[in-house]
């Protein structure tokens, strides 16, 4: 479970006026399905806000920042960890993640994950000792998380060609980790891990691929993919310089 920050609006009722626009905050543990649910849902935001404001995204780093800023404020309540007396939020950026060889190799853009199955200090294994269980010790990376945990991966097409089948095999590449990561982390009957792979483009351009693309990979019931353009359209002045 992941913990995450219900935002409410409440107003205050005084003898000679009225405050509104005050919130409140309470923190309560979401499952995976949920996870994914809010992610799609700022997807949806920012690709209208690209809709209207066809230079909002220039860049992959553009649509990451947009994304992390968007779940920050429901995914970045600090609770405790494995620690004693730290504390630390699910929401973060670039933190490598173990393959199917146990090497330090899949960064994902963002990942969102359990902050009380995460440690800074130590492993989060132990092995027996006479005097008492021994942790683990802390891997290179300088901090290890278990538990349930959602990876999204961020691409952008900027080319007013759209999307090419190299473009398609990037993708795929993508999805392939992905789907490795999943198969690694969910062999019991209860998910831990899902992912997401957001893609972004420029123009509809190519989007027949797109739609190919996804019912190749349609089967996979643990990742999710999402496409969306912002209609930019070249005039025939522009084409010709």
């Amino acid at each position: 479970m992941i913990p995450k920050k219900r935002l409410y609006n409440f107003s205050i009722v005084g003898r000679h006026s009225e405050h509104h626009g005050q919130q409140t905050a309470e923190v309560h543990e979401c499952g995976l399905d949920e996870v994914v649910l809010d992610v799609e849902r700022a997807i949806d935001v920012i690709a209208r806000d690209y809709y209207r404001i066809k230079g909002l995204i220039l860049s992959e780093d553009d649509l990451k920042c947009a994304l992390y800023r968007k779940l920050y404020p429901i995914y970045s309540e600090p609770v405790p960890t494995l620690d004693n007396n730290i504390t630390a939020i699910a929401l973060h950026t670039e933190i490598p993640w173990y393959d199917e060889n146990g090497l330090l190799t899949l960064r994902p853009d963002i990942s969102i994950i359990d902050p009380q199955r995460l440690s800074i200090l130590h492993g989060i294994g132990e092995y027996p000792r006479r005097s008492g269980a021994i942790h683990y010790r802390l891997p290179s990376k300088g901090f290890e998380f278990g538990g349930q945990a959602i990876a999204i991966e961020t691409k952008f097409v900027r080319s007013f060609a759209g999307i090419s089948q190299k473009h398609v095999l990037s993708f795929q590449k993508d999805i392939d980790k992905m789907q490795l990561l999943c198969e690694r982390h969910n062999r019991n009957s209860q998910p831990n891990v899902k992912g997401v792979l957001v893609i972004f483009s420029k123009t509809a351009n190519g989007i027949h691929r797109i739609d190919e693309f996804k019912r190749r990979n349609s089967t996979l019931s643990d990742i999710k993919i999402l496409f969306y353009n912002a209609g930019v359209v070249r005039s025939e002045q522009h084409r010709r310089r």
